[in-house]
């Protein structure tokens, strides 16, 4: 049998998507199981292809954001703002973790605060 890492068990049929940050609230459901190392009852990855800890452990957390805005681990790499982008972004990552506006909410400009998509200045002064 082979050995795990700490806080891991080796199954010969585990799930094919190992819960993490990223996938904490989603159920994923799938046909084919998969072998290797999982992480024990009660533990998480603290990131995928990470070290097991504790889901109750302080050890996930999430950073404070600002008003109107959430945490997610994987956000939008450019997020809108009350003025079209001039030009398109393509982003390296598929996606990034950091603080994004709740929905309905965009920035008033790039890394600005969240205000409601209904409130932004019709002409935008910067």
């Amino acid at each position: 049998m082979p050995s795990c890492n700490r806080n891991e068990i080796y199954s010969c049929c585990g799930s094919c998507v190992q819960r993490s940050c990223i996938n904490l609230v989603q159920h994923v459901y799938c046909k084919q199981c998969a072998e290797g190392c999982f992480c024990r009852p009660g533990y998480i990855r603290k990131v995928p292809g990470g070290p097991c800890v504790p889901v109750s452990t302080r050890s996930i957390r999430f950073p404070r954001c600002n008003r109107n805005e959430v945490y997610t681990c994987c956000g939008p790499c450019v997020q809108d703002t009350c003025k079209p982008a001039l030009v398109e972004v393509n982003c390296l990552l598929a996606c990034t973790e950091g603080c994004v506006c709740r929905p309905g909410y965009v920035r008033r400009v790039s890394g600005g605060a969240c205000v409601r998509k209904s409130k932004c200045p019709k002409k935008l002064v910067l």
